[in-house]
């Protein structure tokens, strides 16, 4: 039964007193674990901001560019709106890699 065998190994620690040796060493790991997870969150947000904010861009550059191309007569208007409709599909695998 794993509760008498947690039973015995607490009791093993504190006969043999080296319990405050595993507290330190417990301690020190979930230390380093919080810190590990803080930057992973920090990273991951990071990544997600950027995301987000390529999600609301490249419409808008999309049609910036569009615009001023149309202005030297090389696309039509709807030329212009056809690759401003597409290019959220260019972004959304990125968007897709970020969130996994």
């Amino acid at each position: 039964n794993i509760t008498s065998e947690v039973i015995s190994k607490n009791s093993d620690i504190k006969l043999t007193g080296v319990e405050e040796f595993w507290i330190n060493k417990w301690d020190n790991f979930n230390t380093k674990q919080l810190i590990i997870g803080r930057k992973l969150d920090i990273h991951l947000s990071i990544v997600s901001s950027i995301t987000n904010v390529l999600q609301i861009i490249l419409p808008v550059l999309t049609l910036i560019v569009g615009v001023n191309i149309k202005t030297f007569e090389q696309l039509t208007l709807g030329q212009i709106v056809a690759i401003s409709t597409v290019s959220p599909y260019f972004i959304s695998p990125i968007i897709s890699l970020s969130d996994n």
